[in-house]
């Protein structure tokens, strides 16, 4: 990928996979993003087959999400969604995985780092995730909105994904939502 990733970015992933593109943990500035999915800018060979891409999914963690100290970064948020909405206006279908929840609650029910990072912790890692969750999904849903795109929440256990049946309704649901042109938002249901 292009070197002009975001420097609180960790890393960047993309790999093609029936036609979808992967992007994970980082946001690609909106020149390198235009360049890496246009028809017509330059795309190494090893990431031809990325070139018509119908579907993106999209990661981003809570590094991405939030500042170093727990508050919401904003002009990543607001660039992300940019970048997202460009994709979808070139004719993509677009997905975002998003973490940051857990830790914007923390901030937000004024919890130490300490207690919450203790897996253990069910009960407040909770609590936190709860009130994370309305932050991160107002935020997004008011940045696309800005955009003129709806978005929805998708909260995912694992069990939506061992069963037969709700693993048929989940990806009936998600499919749905891209058939709506709406923005599917997706976190696990801590």
């Amino acid at each position: 990928l292009p070197a002009e990733t975001h420097a609180n970015s960790s890393r960047m992933l993309a790999r093609s996979s029936g036609g979808a593109l992967a992007l994970g943990r980082g946001v690609v500035s909106s020149a390198a993003a235009r360049r890496m999915m246009s028809s017509t800018g330059p795309i190494p060979i090893e990431r031809e087959g990325l070139r018509n891409a119908r579907r993106v999914v999209v990661k981003v963690g809570t590094a991405v999400v939030s500042n170093s100290d727990g508050t919401l970064a904003l002009s990543r948020l607001g660039a992300l969604v940019e970048q997202l909405q460009d994709l979808k206006e070139e004719g993509r279908q677009v997905l975002l995985v998003s973490s940051g929840a857990v830790g914007l609650g923390r901030l937000k029910l004024g919890l130490s780092k300490e207690l919450v990072s203790n897996t253990a912790n069910v009960t407040d890692r909770q609590a936190c995730a709860a009130a994370g969750q309305e932050v991160l999904m107002s935020t997004y849903g008011l940045m696309f909105q800005r955009m003129g795109t709806t978005c929805a929440q998708v909260l995912i256990t694992e069990s939506d994904l061992l069963s037969r049946d709700r693993y048929t309704y989940l990806t009936g649901t998600l499919e749905r939502l891209m058939e709506l042109k709406a923005i599917p938002i997706i976190n696990e249901n801590d």
